[in-house]
């Protein structure tokens, strides 16, 4: 199962995973970096078979994969989104588009 994911991020796509494909994914993967956003769960960098990931939650239930080019791209890619997660607690009222490249 891990496979097919791996191979449609590598692809470009961003996937969608259940918990149990997480939990089986976090087993077999190096954890890079992780934060939780509080607004949506943990984030994370991962590698993986040469390949950065990046999981995250869509509106705290969807879970996201989702593949980069670098570790940089990978907490240049967090940053950003800590950044709007920090917005929306002070109250914007700004929406991520989560399935956006």
């Amino acid at each position: 199962m891990i496979a097919d994911f791996i191979e449609r991020v590598r692809g470009g796509e961003i996937v969608t995973l259940t918990p149990e494909d997480l939990e089986e994914l976090l087993a077999r993967v190096e954890l890079i970096f992780e934060e939780d956003t509080y607004l949506s769960n943990e984030i994370r960098i991962l590698r993986f078979d040469g390949l950065v990931l990046l999981q995250e939650y869509a509106n705290k239930s969807r879970i996201i994969l989702r593949v980069l080019p670098s570790i940089e791209d990978a907490q240049a890619f967090v940053a950003k989104r800590l950044e709007s997660y920090e917005r929306m607690w002070d109250g914007c009222g700004c929406k991520i588009a989560y399935f956006d490249a």
